[in-house]
């Protein structure tokens, strides 16, 4: 309903928020600069940080005025320790809170609030693409399309962050972690753990075994998957990155090669970021 799509915009924006203000309020502005960042960063920073408060005023009122509840905050996991790596978590949330409201935008009932929502994506790609260029100084874009994310698969990955309580008002199961045991780069082959993916998740284990699996890589241009296979180690399989794969992506383990969904996902997503430079060249 468009209740429950407002609801996680707004469990999102509170995340955002909680990040932000947690950030500043650990790291002065002399802190930022022994970290060798300039003074505007975190200006910047302040300025992001109004524009959440100003959504959470929003959704929250815009859930009441429909009839709903709005989601409460929650406890959150912020174990950053310095200016760069608090960043690097904020980065993170906003790149997978655009592809968030990208991927809701289409189920919005009402067109009035598809406008509204679509005024706060614009203004939540424009933080993350000045997060990454002009304060992390990488690509402030993957392709010419954004990558929508369906609320499960962002909930999987906004979970590290967060502490539920146990009358979860989100209502989502995040889906078993994608751990990768080195740093993937496009065209070389990459293990990945499924120790941790239980049968529960349609027999996932015996269909890895089966060789019935692929991972599949989201962009905004579309979707790849790649065969998994077996490694000799029984809980370790491999698969070959696609060579052609830029910016941010997301890597989930399914069951089918032709059709992605909450459905036929068995672990995942992982955000991958393939940075590149402005002669399309890796860095």
């Amino acid at each position: 309903t468009d209740i429950d799509i407002l609801n996680f915009a707004l469990f999102t924006e509170r995340l955002s928020s909680a990040v932000l203000i947690d950030g500043l309020t650990r790291f002065t502005d002399e802190i930022f600069e022994n970290a060798g960042l300039p003074p505007f960063v975190r200006g910047r920073l302040e300025q992001m940080a109004q524009h959440d408060l100003i959504h959470i005023n929003f959704l929250e009122a815009a859930i009441s005025d429909a009839g709903g509840k709005p989601v409460p905050a929650c406890d959150y996991k912020l174990s950053y320790l310095d200016p760069r790596s608090f960043m690097d978590v904020l980065s993170i949330v906003k790149s997978v809170s655009v592809s968030t409201y990208d991927g809701s935008m289409a189920f919005l009932a009402h067109k009035q609030l598809t406008t509204l929502v679509s005024s706060i994506l614009g203004v939540e790609a424009r933080h993350a693409a000045w997060m990454a260029s002009a304060a992390q100084k990488d690509n402030p874009w993957s392709t010419a399309f954004e990558t929508p994310l369906t609320r499960r698969h962002a909930f999987s990955l906004f979970l590290p962050y967060v502490n539920f309580p146990d009358n979860n008002p989100i209502r989502l199961d995040a889906f078993p972690p994608l751990t990768f045991l080195s740093a993937p780069v496009p065209g070389e082959r990459v293990q990945f753990d499924t120790s941790h993916i239980h049968a529960t998740e349609g027999d996932a284990q015996q269909l890895l075994r089966e060789n019935h699996i692929s991972m599949a890589f989201l962009t905004g241009e579309g979707i790849q998957y790649a065969p998994v296979r077996m490694s000799e180690n029984p809980h370790i399989f491999e698969v070959t990155i696609p060579k052609n794969l830029v910016g941010i992506v997301y890597a989930i383990v399914t069951n089918s090669n032709k059709k992605l969904s909450d459905g036929t996902t068995i672990a995942g997503p992982a955000l991958l970021n393939f940075r590149f430079n402005s002669n399309r060249m890796f860095e």
